[in-house]
């Protein structure tokens, strides 16, 4: 039967059909994985269990099933901060204070030890760099 009397009758076409199939069994995969593969990890599956199908198609079938990938977390939380606790010694022996610029208005990071600053400011200038830290 051609397509346009299948659409005239209401029957599915066969890539309606095969869509179907394949969203199964990438439902089937993507719960396997307890929700971690994303597109090209199931259309990675798919090809090892010999079910050909093109990496777009996973992705939009993924989409209209509403399946996502999770992600990595990008950063771990590794110590908890005891509030209580003592801060930790100062090893590098530099006190850094921030001072106002009354000249600007703005701020200049500076260590508190005089003569060993890194920055010298001008009136109505830009800082300068004068030396170079050791």
């Amino acid at each position: 039967m051609k397509t346009y009397y299948q659409r005239r009758h209401g029957e599915p076409s066969a890539r309606a059909l095969s869509d179907v199939e394949l969203a199964a069994k990438i439902t089937g995969i993507h719960a396997e994985s307890k929700g971690t593969y994303g597109s090209a990890r199931v259309h990675k599956e798919l090809l090892r269990r010999d079910m050909l199908s093109g990496r777009r198609r996973v992705t939009r079938l993924m989409c209209q099933a509403g399946m996502e990938g999770r992600c990595k977390k990008r950063w771990r939380k590794t110590a908890v901060v005891d509030p209580g606790a003592e801060q930790a010694e100062n090893l590098s022996q530099r006190a850094w204070t921030l001072r106002e610029s009354a000249s600007e208005g703005g701020y200049d990071l500076r260590r508190g030890d005089p003569g060993c600053g890194l920055h010298r400011r001008h009136p109505g200038l830009r800082s300068e760099r004068v030396g170079r830290r050791q």
